[in-house]
């Protein structure tokens, strides 16, 4: 940049043009998409030049960078991506399905999400007798929002909504969506905003995978790249994920692990793992002439297809006499790698148990703890064996061969004490790696004792992981006491689910009926819920219908005098049915109050709150003609005052008439005008009827009219409305300041969750109390997993319609 300034003149031409295109583009595809998506990506791209400008001329220039790679890279040409981009927002490395549709998808695409609320209705990710503390009200947006692809900070969260699909056992399109898009994360950013490769979110979405026997085309696909991964443990995983599943085995699948298999010059890992992958799918005949010829290897590929041989059947004896070679072969990798694919496949022997003895005095720690690893694989133990592994558990200088030991001397029926004691020690004072093993070992000890019981009830007590583990542990070992009930009943209120849903496995598995008592409790409640629905919203209508009865009283009622005020009769609201709850009673009160004040009344609250329904049922009850006039950027004073129009004389000549706008039609005849979403006027445009808010208070206004300045009479019983949406909402701007400083503003509140249940069961009979019930619930849920901006009150009654349409089965 500094040497030659101009070098990138063509690369910016070539932006400019870009920019020009995806501007065109933008404004002609998302006229049919929400404004609020428009006018992010409008101020987006007018906020690049400002960026560009800002620059110091000495500065290092990163967003020119980002444009370079931008234009170097052709995937990026969707919207949503070049908006990641250039605003730097956070990494999105797969769209989880849930994700998309709710943030990004298109309307019809929500449209038919929303559409199947019903199903969602029935899924229980959550046990029954969770539905009146947890349940669907607050375990949806859990799901939704802990297993998207978010952010390293939250990465412990988003690991364990992971798990938890695997463990709550739910089969639909939705999971199956969320575990294909983990199966494909890569990398994540660190707290610094780096990335980093990240092979836990796909290992945990393969073992759910497992759990669920999901076989669908885009998880095998799925799986198939992970056969090719970066890491090792992905790759063997793959593997036994496939083999697991029975699925077939594609020609080009084998082609490529052996391809890797024979390439010597590639990594030794991915050479080892494509042989064991060979192995556990036990397929072609070329993969066991492969094998075979590779087994003299005096490496971890020779281990690896000695392994594969013996795994497929083929020359056991071969297999066998390889593996034992290659325990004392001169490197310790090799050496580790040998004796675990004996014990894998349970080849033992005294032979092969005195050269695994004899290692359990190794130089390194990692050789001593896999050969007492293999050890405790060789069952029955011999007395020599258990001496030895006993020395290395009390002796050992490190602390990996000592809890290897102790795996290993576990695994036989008969008690020992000193591994009792030494997994005490270890989980009070030992890291929390070791820790965690720990409790893996006590889980799996092979025997029962009152020690085992009490360490794993202590657990309780610690940290959230502990718990955990202490929990899987007590249902391991089958443990059906008093105490380990209360403990595990009590481990229920974990917020984040990571100490709940082992503790909840854990109660289903030891105490089956543990939930007999919330299960009454639920069905109780649901009854009096049921019952409260249709007796409570009665009772609410007929205390706010005399209240409003009598406001309604005190309001001026319109008598239209003169043919040309009658015309204005056909603006009068048909009859409209209000649900009056506290919200709607309360707003409809300080309309009232501000219509007997004869103030202008600004009404602002989110989309479907009812503003408009407001003012329309006040206008039926009164009689009184109301006009609504849109606000837009190209509102001008002809929509509201008057313009010239041509029409034919009753000779069919043709002349030129002025019109009166709405406004001066009603200010003439006492009407009511509502000017419907303010806020999104152009701010001279607003400033320049403060004149006119001003003038109606005096009786008299003076408006431009084709040219001329007219004085119009105010009807005394005229009244001015203007609605719109709070600032920020939906990418709504500030009303400008001098123009709302003139209103009476009215602030609509949503209709809670609770009016909402017993809305519905007032209006939609043919609803079954329980969607009744849940509906609102559920959409409550999705609103803020939206940020507020599109499940509305209209989007409540048109999904309770179909859903009552269903239930019916219309």
């Amino acid at each position: 940049d500094r040497l030659f300034p101009g070098w990138d003149r063509e690369i910016q031409s070539n932006f400019q043009k870009l920019r020009k295109i995806l501007a065109e583009e933008l404004s002609q595809g998302l006229a049919e998409v929400e404004g609020a998506k428009k006018i992010k990506i409008e101020s987006l791209l007018k906020a690049l030049p400002k960026w560009e400008a800002s620059l110091p001329p000495e500065a290092p220039d990163p967003l020119r960078q980002t444009l370079r790679r931008l234009l170097q890279n052709p995937e990026l040409h969707d919207p949503i991506q070049l908006q990641q981009v250039l605003a730097k927002e956070r990494h999105v490395a797969h769209h989880v399905w849930m994700g998309y549709f709710l943030k990004e998808a298109p309307p019809e695409e929500l449209e038919a999400f929303l559409d199947n609320l019903p199903s969602i209705l029935e899924w229980k990710p959550w046990p029954e007798e969770w539905i009146g503390q947890m349940g669907l009200r607050q375990g949806l947006p859990y799901l939704l929002r802990s297993a998207r692809i978010q952010h390293w900070d939250h990465h412990e969260r988003r690991c364990a909504a992971f798990e938890a699909l695997g463990q709550l056992g739910v089969k639909s399109p939705e999971v199956e969506a969320v575990l294909e898009a983990g199966l494909k994360v890569t990398a994540v950013r660190d707290g610094a905003g780096l990335m980093q490769t990240s092979a836990e979110i796909p290992r945990l979405a393969l073992r759910a995978v497992r759990r669920l026997g999901l076989k669908p085309p885009a998880i095998q696909g799925a799986i198939q790249k992970l056969f090719t991964a970066s890491h090792s443990a992905l790759r063997r995983e793959a593997a036994e994920a496939w083999a697991e599943l029975g699925l077939p085995v594609p020609p080009e699948l084998s082609k490529v692990l052996m391809d890797r298999v024979a390439w010597s010059m590639g990594r030794v890992e991915e050479r080892v793992d494509a042989a064991r992958a060979l192995g556990l799918l036990r397929h072609s005949p070329a993969a066991e002439a492969l094998c075979a010829a590779l087994a003299d290897s005096e490496d971890l590929v020779g281990v690896a297809a000695a392994e594969a041989l013996g795994r497929m059947g083929l020359q056991p004896e071969a297999a066998r006499r390889h593996l034992r070679l290659r325990l004392e072969n001169i490197a310790a990798e090799v050496r580790i790698a040998a004796a675990q694919s004996l014990t894998a496949l349970g080849w033992g022997g005294e032979e092969v148990e005195r050269i695994l003895r004899a290692r359990l005095k190794a130089k390194t720690f990692e050789e001593r703890g896999a050969m007492a690893l293999a050890l405790g694989a060789l069952q029955p133990m011999s007395p020599a064996t258990r001496e030895a592994l006993l020395k290395v558990l009390q002796k050992d200088r490190h602390i990996k061969p000592r809890l290897a030991a102790a795996r290993a001397l576990g695994q036989g029926p008969e008690r020992i004490p000193e591994v009792e004691v030494f997994l005490e020690n270890t989980l009070r004072k030992g890291d929390p790696d070791d820790r965690h093993e720990a409790w893996e070992i006590l889980g799996d000890l092979a025997w029962q004792s009152p020690e085992i019981e009490r360490l794993l009830l202590e657990g309780g007590q610690g940290m959230p992981w502990d718990r955990a583990a202490a929990a899987r542990g007590l249902a391991k070992r089958g443990i059906h006491s008093e105490a380990a009930r209360q403990a595990l009943l009590k481990e229920l209120a974990d917020e984040w689910g990571n100490v709940a849903f082992p503790a909840l496995e854990a109660l289903n598995q030891l105490f089956p009926d543990w939930d007999r008592e919330w299960k009454a409790e639920a069905r109780q409640a649901r009854t009096v819920i049921s019952e409260e629905l249709v007796r409570k919203p009665s009772e609410l209508i007929a205390e706010k219908s005399v209240e409003l009865g009598q406001i309604e009283r005190g309001l001026p009622h319109w008598q239209p005098k003169g043919l040309e005020a009658a015309g204005l009769a056909a603006y009068v609201p048909e009859e409209l049915e209000l649900f009056l709850g506290n919200s709607t009673a309360q707003a409809l009160q300080g309309l009232v109050g501000g219509i007997l004040a004869k103030l202008p009344v600004y009404l602002l609250g989110e989309t479907g709150t009812g503003k408009n329904a407001m003012l329309r049922y006040l206008a039926h009850r009164t009689g009184t003609p109301l006009l609504r006039i849109n606000f837009n950027r190209e509102t001008d004073d002809s929509q509201l005052y008057g313009h010239f129009e041509i029409e034919r004389d009753a000779q069919g000549k043709r002349r030129v008439v002025l019109r009166d706008g709405k406004m001066v039609q009603a200010m003439k005849h006492g009407g009511w005008v509502l000017w419907d979403e303010a806020n999104l006027a152009s701010e001279a445009f607003l400033v320049a009827q403060n004149d006119l808010i001003q003038q109606i208070q005096t009786g008299h206004v003076t408006v431009r009219q084709g040219g001329k300045l007219v004085t119009v009479e105010v009807h005394p019983h005229f009244r001015l409305f203007a609605a719109g949406n709070p600032e920020g909402y939906a990418g709504r701007k500030a009303t400008e300041r001098s123009f709302g400083n003139r209103w009476l503003k009215l602030f609509v509140q949503p209709m809670p969750v609770e009016e909402q249940q017993a809305y519905l069961a007032t209006e939609y009979k043919g609803l079954s109390p329980r969607s009744a019930e849940s509906l609102p619930a559920i959409l409550h849920a999705l609103k803020i997993a939206l940020g507020g901006e599109r499940v509305t009150l209209r989007t409540l009654k048109r999904v309770a319609r179909r859903i009552a349409e269903r239930e019916a089965g219309v």
